[in-house]
């Protein structure tokens, strides 16, 4: 009798074990679907064309003194981060409770990305080719003009359902508007 009973506990524990492993903590939820989009904050407005201008240090492959990045290389590094993210996001299991911010999440990356892939990568040649800075202002003006309005909607659609999302689950998360 006892060993049956070890032997109910052990199955009731690995049962336990095993049907919480596969749980997201809401906290997750929200990291991967509301504040992984902060790395894309500066889309359509100065934010991103400020890296453009400005592109980071990278050591070369031989050693010696760092080189600035190609715009492209700025771009891609970018473009795979925001890639992965947009994953992460898909692969979350939609809930009642993280529909409306997994949806939200998702469409301001199916919204950004294809900029980044056209009108951020020719902006990056431009720069890369040294074009002309009248040439890199039409593009910038353009993309600001084309996409920041939609970008804003989005953007603070993923905000007010994370911000709901937060509240529900007493995750502290400082939005700084306070």
């Amino acid at each position: 009798m006892r060993q049956n009973f070890i032997k109910h506990l052990l199955l009731l524990s690995i049962i336990f074990f095993l049907s919480s492993c596969g749980k997201i903590k809401p906290e997750e939820y929200f990291n991967i679907a509301v504040l992984n989009t902060n790395l894309i904050h500066g889309f359509s407005g100065t934010g991103f064309s400020r890296e453009l201008q400005s592109p980071s240090v990278k050591m070369p492959e031989n050693g010696g003194e760092p080189v600035p990045m190609k715009r492209t290389e700025v771009l891609n590094s970018k473009l795979s981060v925001i890639e992965d993210n947009y994953d992460k996001v898909k692969s979350l299991k939609v809930t009642d409770e993280t529909k409306d911010m997994i949806d939200a999440s998702l469409k301001l990356y199916e919204f950004v990305l294809p900029v980044y892939k056209t009108e951020y990568s020719q902006l990056a040649g431009l720069y890369d080719n040294n074009a002309p800075e009248d040439q890199i202002k039409k593009l910038e003006t353009s993309i600001f003009d084309n996409y920041n309005k939609g970008y804003t909607d989005l953007y603070m659609k993923v905000i007010s359902t994370g911000k709901a999302y937060a509240e529900k689950n007493s995750i502290k998360v400082n939005w700084g508007d306070n």
